[in-house]
């Protein structure tokens, strides 16, 4: 039910970044990454969206949000 609301939140993909880095599958971690900033990243203001769905995309820059990015990063270039 959460994925036909849902699209994915940034949680998901911190989290699958963290897990691919970990198993040292850097292909599949660097393609998170990158589409995270195709798609969650705005540039302009520096902050990742916290989900996509639907209707809307959630533009509020929650520091919880920016903090999992920033463990999946540290995670991803160690």
């Amino acid at each position: 039910m959460r994925s036909r609301i849902l699209y994915t939140e940034i949680r998901d993909a911190a989290n699958a970044i963290i897990l691919f880095s970990k198993l040292g599958d850097r292909t599949a971690a660097e393609g998170i990454v990158q589409w995270l900033l195709q798609h969650y990243y705005n540039s302009r203001r520096n902050y990742f969206y916290f989900f996509d769905n639907k209707l809307f995309k959630s533009k509020i820059d929650f520091i919880r949000w920016q903090s999992w990015m920033a463990l999946a990063l540290s995670e991803y270039i160690q």
